[in-house]
């Protein structure tokens, strides 16, 4: 009796560390897939502070720096600000913030952060389908550092030192 019992116990592991292996490998297939997705500088249709259509910008010598984000959410605030305060630092780069929230919200925070008087700093309204829906975004802040040739760097999910972001898309680890 007590050996069928060590037996059923050494079963019940085995099933749950097989199961446990298989649930890591779907957990890795969909990371890749995702890295694969934001791997090229994405071509999609958004909305600029005007409402009009239009693309993120491409071809910059400096690369694009994408920040998916939300107004309301305070990490990508203090993100956005340490930006804004490190916008020389920024370079020849484009950064591109992007958040599905309406105009209204985008606005306000434009004009908190004076970003329309930041040349190379865009804000962007996500449209639906969505873009960030496409990229599998779902942490905010998010954000993908791409080359001069829209190849992604590094991407980064919650809040990340602006310093640490600099220090990517300058080359270093």
């Amino acid at each position: 009796m007590k050996r069928l019992l060590i037996m059923a116990g050494v079963a019940a592991v085995v099933v749950g560390v097989f199961l446990l292996g298989i649930q890591t490998l779907k957990v890795l297939d969909a990371r890749r897939e995702t890295s694969a997705l934001r791997s090229v500088l994405p071509d999609a249709d958004l909305v600029d502070a005007d409402g009009l259509p239009t693309r993120i910008p491409s071809g910059s010598a400096g690369g694009t720096v994408v920040v998916f984000f939300t107004t309301t959410c305070e990490y990508c605030r203090a993100e956005i600000a340490a930006m804004t305060r490190h916008a020389k630092a920024f370079g020849d780069a484009d950064v591109v913030l992007i958040s599905p929230e309406d105009r209204r919200r985008l606005d306000a925070l434009n004009r908190e952060f004076q970003l329309d008087g930041l040349p190379r700093f865009w804000v962007l309204r996500d449209t639906i389908p969505g873009l960030g829906r496409r990229l599998r975004i779902r942490l905010v802040p998010t954000v993908l550092v791409y080359d001069s040739g829209g190849r992604l760097q590094h991407e980064f999910e919650g809040w990340t030192p602006v310093e640490t972001i600099l220090r990517t898309m300058k080359g270093a680890p």
